[in-house]
């Protein structure tokens, strides 16, 4: 695994509402990468996710993409 030197948090100023079946937060976390990977996947097709990981409203932790893989708007 390569060295990380920082880590980046950041917010992901979603206006997406969880509903009564979103317990934990992972629907919503997985419709915000969902969205983006739409938006994004014809420009950047190693796209996968904005987020390593994502924390659900109950403070329950999902992975989203790779570790390896670096943020791509975080690389510069």
């Amino acid at each position: 695994m390569r060295n990380i030197k920082y880590i980046v948090l950041h917010h992901s100023a979603t206006d997406y509402q969880t509903n009564k079946d979103d317990i934990d937060g992972k629907l919503i976390g997985r419709t915000i990468c969902d969205r983006a990977q739409d938006k994004w996947k014809k420009e950047y097709p190693a796209y996968i996710c904005d987020y390593h990981f994502i924390i659900g409203h109950t403070g329950e932790v999902f992975k989203a993409q790779p570790i390896e893989q670096p943020g791509w708007h975080c690389t510069n």
